[in-house]
């Protein structure tokens, strides 16, 4: 999964706008409620929220402009 920092609103909370909560909110439900265990990439242009997001749950960071080469690297490491 590459995982952009803001998410639109998500179906169960239309009072949400675009946010980075709905995003780190996810990034934590798809490891805790649904054990996902697969990679999940933070993709952002600001290093901060690349490190929000990795302490959300993500395993990988990346540049948005250096999406596809991340992709590749990590299908290379599993």
């Amino acid at each position: 999964i590459v995982m952009d920092y803001y998410m639109p609103l998500r179906a169960d909370d239309p009072e949400k706008r675009m946010s980075n909560s709905n995003t780190l909110e996810f990034i934590h439900e798809l490891r805790e409620r649904f054990l996902f265990k697969g990679p999940i990439i933070a993709a952002s242009s600001i290093e901060e929220n690349r490190k929000l997001q990795l302490a959300a749950g993500c395993d990988h960071e990346t540049e948005k402009r250096d999406i596809a080469r991340k992709v590749m690297e990590v299908r290379l490491l599993s």
